[in-house]
Parts: structure tokens; C-alpha cells; sequence
């Protein structure tokens, strides 16, 4: 699960190589964003999430799920040894 924070002035943050300055908002694990919380390096982020559209494609065909297919023997054996 992801939070989204905001820096607070006069903190810089860094997840993942990532700097976050004053002001930035940054989307972080929840351990993450725990810690920061605690250290009161950032605020939460009480903007709502935007809403992603929906992807829709009509590329592909849904895999039918089948039955394992059954073993069968050979009709004709090998030859013996010699």
C-alpha cells in the first residue's frame, strides 16, 4: 500500500533516489511515510487521488481453461535388445 505525502519546509526527503523538496508531494510505502510522519519531515496528503480512467482493449482473446490432456501410450513399442 502506497501513502502520498507533502515535504515540510525546511526538509528534503528521498525514497528510491527520488529527492523530494519542501512542497513536493511524494507517494511512498506506508513504512516509509511512518517514519517521515514521525520525524515530522512531511505532512499527509489530504488532496483526494486522482481517478485513473479505466484501460480498456479489445486486443487478445480471453485462454479458455481446458482439461490436462490425457497421457496416451504409444501404438507401436520399441524394439527390444539386442
Amino acid at each position: 500500500m502506497t501513502v502520498r505525502v507533502v515535504v515540510v519546509d525546511p526538509y528534503q526527503v528521498c525514497d528510491n533516489g527520488i529527492v523530494f523538496r519542501p512542497g513536493d508531494t511524494a507517494e511512498v510505502s506506508q513504512s516509509v511515510a511512518e517514519v517521515w510522519l514521525a520525524s515530522g519531515w512531511v505532512k499527509a496528503d489530504e488532496s483526494p487521488l486522482p481517478v485513473q480512467p479505466a484501460v480498456v482493449t479489445n486486443t487478445g482473446t480471453p485462454v479458455k481453461k481446458t482439461a490436462p490432456a490425457k497421457k496416451t501410450t504409444p501404438k507401436t513399442k520399441p524394439p527390444r535388445g539386442r
